[in-house]
């Protein structure tokens, strides 16, 4: 497995336990990391 999948697992699996215990602090991480996602993509810069 790759180390893209590998990190692509680990961040699905602490997604899923985050869901689970949702705090507004979580959420708000949640929200960050997909922003930063976001930006890497629009960006071009992994």
């Amino acid at each position: 497995m790759s180390a893209t999948k590998n990190a692509a697992q680990a961040y699905a699996t602490a997604l899923a336990n985050a869901l689970k215990t949702m705090s507004p602090g979580t959420a708000e991480f949640i929200r960050t990391k997909k922003e930063l996602a976001v930006m890497r993509r629009d960006h071009g810069c992994n």
